[in-house]
C-alpha cells in the first residue's frame, strides 16, 4: 500500500513548477506545485509573498508514481438512466483496475490541517459508487464524474510508455450506454513516503559542498550556512523526476 502521496505538476519545463511542504498529517496527502513562469527565482514573483531562492545544491530524484485525471461523462437524456449507466461504468471501472496490478483508481478529497487546506487521496472502491458525486460536464442533459488513475513509474519507464500504459487501461473499459471515460492533463508525479523522506539527502550534500568550500579558502576562513530550518522545497526536475532543495545561505567570512 502506498503511503504520504505527493503531487507535482508534470511535463512542464525544468523551471517550471515549485512548491512548498505542508505538515504530513494524512497517509496519502496532495500536494501540486504551482507553475511560475519566469526564467530565475532570486525575486518573489508579482502578486507573491515570497518565493524560495534555488540555491546551489540541489538534489535530483525519480518520481515513484505518475497520477492523472480520470474523466466519465454521460450524456444520455434521461438522468435517471444516464446516471444508472455513469454507476454501471464506474463498477467497470474498478473490477478491470482490480485486475491490473499496475493501476489503482483514487479520488481526491479536499482537508483542512493547521489552516492549511490540501488534497489527499483516497482509494475508490466499489462500496463508494452509489454515493458518488455526480456533477454537469458543463453542457445540458450530461452528468460528469472526476477520479484519479495512478501508475507506478517502472524502472526502464519513459514518459512515453506511461502515457501507452494509462491509455490502453482506459481502451480496455468496456463502456455503458452513452458513457465516455477520458484522460484530463497531462498527470503529476508522485513521490512516496512525502518530499521529506529525502531532506537529509539535502543536508548531506549542502554539507559537502561547505566542506570543500572550506577547503579551498583555508584555515583563515569560516563557513557559516543560515536557513537550514527552512522547508524541503521541489520543482519539477523532468518528465519524471523531482528537483529538492532547501533555501539556504553559505557566506565565507576571514576570521
Amino acid at each position: 500500500m502506498r503511503t504520504w502521496i505527493f503531487l507535482f505538476a508534470a511535463l512542464t519545463a525544468a523551471l517550471g513548477a515549485e512548491a512548498t511542504a505542508v505538515q504530513e498529517a494524512e497517509d496519502r496527502v496532495v500536494v501540486t506545485g504551482s507553475r511560475i513562469q519566469r526564467s530565475d527565482f532570486t525575486s518573489a514573483s508579482p502578486g507573491a509573498a515570497s518565493i524560495p531562492i534555488v540555491p546551489a545544491v540541489t538534489i535530483f530524484r525519480r518520481a515513484d508514481e505518475m497520477t492523472i485525471n480520470l474523466r466519465i461523462v454521460g450524456d444520455t437524456r434521461d438522468e435517471g438512466e444516464r446516471n444508472t449507466e455513469l454507476r454501471q461504468t464506474l463498477q467497470r471501472v474498478v473490477r478491470t483496475a482490480d485486475r491490473d496490478s499496475n493501476i489503482q483508481i483514487d479520488i481526491p478529497q479536499t482537508r483542512s490541517f493547521g489552516g492549511v487546506r490540501y488534497s489527499v487521496l483516497v482509494q475508490f472502491t466499489a462500496e463508494m459508487i452509489d454515493n458518488i458525486s455526480i456533477s454537469s460536464a458543463g453542457r445540458e442533459d450530461t452528468s460528469l464524474v472526476t477520479l484519479r488513475m495512478t501508475t507506478p513509474i517502472q524502472e526502464d519507464d519513459t514518459i512515453t510508455s506511461i502515457r501507452e500504459r494509462l491509455a490502453s487501461f482506459v481502451a480496455a473499459i468496456d463502456v455503458i450506454g452513452r458513457t465516455e471515460i477520458s484522460l484530463q492533463g497531462t498527470g503529476e508525479l508522485i513521490i512516496e513516503g512525502g518530499p521529506n523522506r529525502y531532506r537529509n539527502d539535502v543536508i548531506d550534500a549542502i554539507a559537502i559542498e561547505a566542506r570543500e568550500t572550506a577547503q579551498r579558502f583555508g584555515e583563515d576562513y569560516r563557513i557559516t550556512i543560515l536557513g537550514m530550518e527552512n522547508d524541503l522545497n521541489w520543482r519539477q526536475g523532468g518528465d519524471l523526476s523531482v528537483e529538492l532543495f532547501i533555501p539556504y545561505a553559505l557566506s565565507v567570512q576571514n576570521h
